[in-house]
């Protein structure tokens, strides 16, 4: 059974919802990440083997992806409660500020406590400027080629 982790109301009468994945749609999953360039299709199961899946919907509608997975390094920047981020929103949403949208509920308290994270930490392709401006929305701070969002409980 797939769990709501949060919701937020969109402009109009749309609502974008937060859906932890339990059962795979990996032909969904395949043409979210379609144009990541970093994740052969060929590999996607192992790529989602180790990581909670969050579906980001509108309307019901599945718009993209969120996956976190903990560091197999145990240091005080990639502590028990760390996930490494990694997200795709479907190229016809994007654009829409869903992405913003996404993270921002991501990283609320309640959803944080919900997937039991107090830091999310996203590498991203210096030529991905969307991601990054949408990272930078979120108030992220900056540690070397990371992108690290400390949430307080």
């Amino acid at each position: 059974m797939s769990e709501v982790l949060g919701k937020v109301n969109l402009t109009g009468d749309k609502v974008l919802s937060l859906v932890q994945v339990e059962k795979l749609n990996l032909f969904d999953i395949r043409l979210s990440l379609l144009f990541q360039k970093f994740i052969p299709v060929a590999y996607l199961e192992d790529y989602l083997s180790d990581k909670k899946v969050i579906n980001i919907r509108v309307n019901h509608r599945s718009v993209g992806y969120i996956f976190l997975c903990r560091s197999i390094y145990k240091t005080e920047f990639f502590h028990p409660k760390s996930y490494i981020l990694d997200y795709s929103i479907k190229r016809l949403y994007r654009g829409k500020k869903i992405g913003q949208n996404a993270l921002g509920l991501l990283f609320s308290e309640d959803v944080s406590q919900k997937v039991d994270s107090t830091r999310y930490i996203a590498y991203i392709d210096t030529q991905n400027i969307a991601s990054i401006r949408c990272m930078e929305k979120q108030n992220v701070t900056r540690v070397e080629k990371a992108y690290v969002k400390d949430i307080e409980h």
